[in-house]
């Protein structure tokens, strides 16, 4: 279905039927009654007048309105029809309509009704006819529908909710009201519509979503994506706890504003999520009020925490009290939250030699240092000064452009390297003329930047890299490391010097083994991350990290050659699975299908430490009966692995990942291996339709970062790579077509269907690029393509001049000219056209995976924070900066 017909409809807005792309139909259902004509005709307000009279919870919001009405810094956007803000409901509000394709005037029609209604929820001041759920919060009045000139019902493509989201991002929301949605059981989320809601997410911003007639076990599209916090009614089925992201609330005869001054009830989801996006307004106003940041995670978390344990509200319902109350005790024993940031675009023209792109910029008084010159001329490759960790690409016709590939935030502003040095066998010399151990300056920066103690453990993410590459030609980039954004191997690093690695058995690198390796600098430079879990002290991750990864790194198996192997640990229930069949030595776990490379080994690593906190309580609720039993094997197994048993004051307390997404114990269980396969050969086989037994979450849910694909990293390579505007549409498509065999192989398809895939995409490209009208722009590529192709037997050669024209001639006579990033997107949206062909994209996790993660270019967890704290080097190749210490 393309992105232009995935078209919505009010959740619980009006009676209507909407054909999709054909049958089959759908319905979705208002219940609204009109109360009162308008304020001045006799008995109306008077007759109709119990403002918050159905309002659910009232007792409990009177408790919490005793203490906010809500804060103007906290801004709350409606996306829904068109709202009449000259209504006695909103005299006073802080209202501000944000500009659409759809009116926003007084209509009286099915839109403007609705959002009229659902406006005065939230936002009716008491003093009014409509007492609102918050009424002293900031509103944002974004309108997706309009009433249909030809008296249809109001409907929206899945693209307009994305750009409305976009821009109630940019006008500074903290949360998204949505009364849209589409049948999640048929159909996709449109691209742009989840690449939304995840910036959403990652934006700190929360979306709240009506679930639709259906309830939580068939919420609708948006409110079935998992970051989303999608809201039910009493009405529709009740929520199991596989809805973890999923709250009901009544909303039966709710009391609302109608436009020309009347008042209307209304009943349905729409009004239920009015109500949950007022709640969670007057939780961010708390704590803006108390000094704290609004920190909309942490209220997310105790919103779908309050609704699981049922105590005065039956489970999986609204429980305002019990949310007021975990977040009192959460502020009573926080730490400040942190919260991921994307970095800005890379310059795209190389920046003259600055502080914040060659050197290590000191705040704490460790110095700042600058690569050695002979270590640039010599193992460096000739890298400039100001080059280190950036790429000049070539392209075919002479011309040069930069990418600041290697590099991450820096302090200060834009993107450089924080450059420390390390020692595997010598002491450091400081500036200042102290010596320490040769781990002694990366110690100290990594405790400085991450709050930690000198008894604390130190516990990060380490990706080696090679910015010996700095200068390639363009269709020489997918090659060598660049296919991996420029990195080549993943670790972790445990302070003291040490790392623990997942290597081949014949190795070279120095250290006893996978648990105690050294940091091995004089073959790659590496580039430091720490990972962190909202609310949980760094010191306790670190600890659980520690645990979990040394039983890992002991236990697990690795291939000979690791970039053959794909992902199985994609999910949160395999990922546990592993974690108990390692601990007690299963068979299976010896097969090459599941040894772990680098890349997913520390990636299961970092799931386990941000899910399962070590002690007794938390081993059984995760894995239920079991969890006694494995508990025992976990002691039994640390004490055969590390020499020394696992005591009391060695167990971990925290609320893991899971939890905080509003996940129940009984979705997180792990299968046992006859249950793994059973699902997969139903999955394999197209019969899951018929398959009863248990199923995992979704790929992701309950993850610190979603499972990275094959078309995940080739849309990584392209988009960091080949900017639009340096390298133009052309030039880009003879680079989609020479990669070809080995896109194809990566993603287990044919070549054939490969080229099928990127068609689409070729043809954006050359009508966004005006060179690409000329053919002796065409046969110039060819030409180098065909030279990439080598000794490539003709026969097997496609006809790609054939490909290019006829993707020429598509390009001219489209009657829309796509931007280069508009077509570039398409490359990464791979993974969704092979979805559409029934080709299941290839899990694999790439070494760059972190390195992507600190720049904000790729998705995680709103829970998880992953940031670049320096790259280190062998100090050999390393001098104070010229000015002297920092």
């Amino acid at each position: 279905m393309s992105a232009t017909r995935r078209a919505i409809l009010f959740v619980c807005g009006i009676r209507a039927l909407v054909r999709l792309a054909g049958p089959p139909f759908w319905w979705v259902t208002w219940k609204g009654r009109r109360v009162a004509r308008g304020l001045g005709d006799p008995g109306g307000i008077a007759a109709a007048r119990t403002p918050d009279a159905a309002l659910p919870a009232k007792g409990a919001l009177e408790r919490l309105w005793t203490e906010t009405l809500g804060d103007t810094r906290i801004r709350v956007a409606v996306l829904d029809g068109p709202a009449d803000l000259t209504h006695e409901a909103f005299r006073g509000a802080r209202l501000t309509r944000l500009g659409t394709p759809h009116p926003a005037g007084r209509g009286i029609g099915p839109a403007a009704q609705h959002g009229t209604q659902v406006a005065s929820v939230i936002f009716g001041r008491h003093d009014g006819p409509v007492r609102g759920v918050a009424p002293g919060c900031g509103g944002l009045i974004v309108p997706i529908f309009a009433d249909s000139p030809v008296g249809g019902p109001p409907s929206c493509a899945q693209s307009d909710v994305a750009r409305a989201l976009d821009a109630a991002v940019r006008a500074g929301a903290h949360v998204v009201n949505i009364s849209a949605g589409e049948m999640s059981g048929r159909a996709t989320p449109d691209p742009r519509l989840a690449a939304a809601v995840r910036a959403c997410a990652e934006a700190g911003v929360l979306v709240v979503a009506a679930a639709g007639e259906r309830g939580c076990g068939v919420p609708q599209i948006p409110a079935a994506l998992p970051t989303v916090l999608a809201v039910g009614t009493p009405a529709g089925p009740p929520p199991s706890p596989a809805e973890g992201h999923c709250l009901v609330t009544p909303a039966d005869g709710v009391l609302g504003a109608a436009p020309g001054g009347a008042l209307a009830q209304g009943s349905g989801t729409s009004f239920a999520a009015a109500v949950v996006s007022g709640v969670a307004a007057l939780l961010l106003s708390l704590l803006v009020q108390r000094g704290h940041p609004p920190d909309t995670a942490l209220v997310r978390a105790v919103l779908l925490r309050s609704a699981t344990s049922g105590d005065g509200t039956p489970p999986g319902h609204l429980d305002v009290d019990a949310a007021r109350a975990l977040l009192e005790q959460a502020l009573t024993d926080r730490i400040p939250p942190q919260r991921t940031t994307t970095a800005p675009d890379p310059p795209t023209a190389p920046d003259p030699p600055t502080a914040a792109t060659t050197l290590s910029a000191e705040p704490g008084g460790f110095g700042r240092y600058v690569v050695r010159a002979e270590a640039r001329e010599g193992r460096y490759r000739g890298v400039s000064a100001d080059g280190f960790g950036a790429v000049d690409v070539e392209l075919p016709d002479g011309r040069t452009y930069r990418v600041d590939d290697l590099r991450y935030p820096v302090e200060g502003g834009g993107l450089g390297l924080r450059l420390v040095p390390a020692d595997d066998e010598r002491t450091l010399v400081l500036p200042d003329g102290r010596r320490v151990p040769g781990y002694g300056l990366l110690d100290d920066l990594i405790r400085h930047e991450t709050g930690l103690r000198p008894i604390d453990p130190i516990f990060t993410l380490i990706s080696y890299i090679r910015p010996q590459e700095h200068r390639l030609p363009l269709e020489q980039l997918p090659y060598g490391t660049k296919l991996r954004i420029g990195h080549r191997h993943i670790a972790a690093y445990v302070g003291s010097g040490r790392t623990t690695q997942a290597l081949p058995r014949n190795t070279t690198w120095r250290g006893t083994g996978p648990t105690d390796m050294r940091l091995n600098l004089d073959r790659y430079p590496a580039t430091v991350h720490a990972v962190s879990l909202h609310g949980v002290p760094q010191a306790v991750l670190n600890r659980n990290g520690r645990i979990v990864d040394h039983l890992v790194s002991a236990l697990a198996k690795t291939p000979e050659l690791p970039d053959s192997l794909h992902c199985r640990t994609i999910d949160l229930n395999t990922t546990l699975q592993y974690y108990r069949d390692l601990i007690r030595g299963a068979d299976y776990l010896d097969d090459l299908a599941w040894r772990t490379n680098c890349g997913i080994h520390k990636t299961i690593v970092t799931n386990l430490m941000v899910n399962v906190p070590h002690n007794p309580g938390a081993f059984a609720e995760i894995f239920g009966p079991d969890g006694p039993a494995l508990w025992d094997d976990f002691q039994r197994r640390h004490r055969d692995v590390t020499g020394t048993p696992f005591t009391p004051d060695a167990q971990t307390r925290f609320t893991p990942l899971w939890q905080l997404g509003g996940l129940h114990p009984e979705t997180v269980r792990p299968p046992t291996p006859a249950q793994y396969a059973e699902f997969h050969a139903a999955r394999a086989e197209n019969r899951l339709a018929e398959y009863a037994g248990p199923r995992p979450l979704e790929p992701g849910t309950g993850l610190a970062w979603r499972p990275e694909t094959v078309s995940d990293l080739l849309g990584a390579f392209f988009r960091t790579y080949l900017p639009p505007r340096e390298a133009g549409g052309l030039t880009t498509a003879g680079l989609v077509l020479q990669i070809r065999h080995l896109a194809a192989e990566m993603l287990r398809i044919t070549e054939e269907r490969y080229l099928h895939l990127v068609t689409p995409v070729i043809t954006d490209l050359l009508a966004s690029d005006p060179s690409g009208s000329r053919r002796d722009g065409l046969d110039a590529v060819l030409r180098w393509v065909r030279e990439a192709d080598g000794d490539l037997p003709r026969w097997s050669r496609p006809d790609l001049r054939g490909l290019l024209e006829h993707c020429l001639d598509a390009a001219s006579n489209q009657a829309a000219v796509p931007s280069p990033e508009d077509a570039l997107d398409k490359l990464a949206l791979l993974g969704e056209l092979m979805a559409e062909l029934d080709a299941e994209p290839p899990y694999f996790t790439s070494p760059s995976i972190v390195h992507r993660l600190a720049l904000g270019r790729y998705p995680s967890s709103p829970f998880v924070r992953v940031r670049a704290l320096c790259t280190v080097l062998d100090q050999s190749e390393l001098e104070p900066w010229p000015d002297g210490p920092g």
